[in-house]
């Protein structure tokens, strides 16, 4: 888990296939809350997920120290101060709607247009596989 600022600071340095990688905002983010199943994320989409708290990019009612954050384990988004830690769940903008693959990373489209979201996940704090960080 990350403070949000190292949160933020992780999603910028990464580059994958030519994208560039940010925090998502809350909408794209809790786009990918189910209803069912722990964590609330499609598990053949996300297989990383964890039943937790991930940071968006949002400051919470305009406050410089806190931002939301959206619920993986009970479904949902509050504020959060941004000095505690939480997951990371980088996103790119990408021209695609419709799911497809980019080298090991799994593009899913979300409900905002060109926003996708990129699982990634760090090697060093998740899955070798993908770099979304905890």
């Amino acid at each position: 888990a990350e403070t949000f600022q190292s949160a933020s600071s992780y999603c910028s340095s990464q580059s994958t296939a030519g994208y560039t990688y940010r925090l998502p905002d809350r909408i794209e983010l809790a786009s990918l809350l189910t209803s069912t199943g722990t964590p609330k994320a499609d598990p053949r989409v996300f297989p990383d997920t964890k039943p937790d708290i991930y940071w968006t990019r949002e400051s919470y009612n305009n406050s410089p120290i806190t931002n939301w954050v959206v619920d993986f384990g009970a479904g949902g988004s509050f504020g959060y101060g941004t000095e505690n830690q939480a997951y990371v769940r980088c996103v790119a903008n990408l021209p695609s709607t419709s799911p497809a693959e980019v080298g090991t990373e799994r593009i899913y489209a979300g409900s905002r247009g060109a926003s996708c979201i990129c699982a990634r996940s760090s090697p060093r704090r998740e899955s070798a596989r993908s770099p979304d960080k905890a």
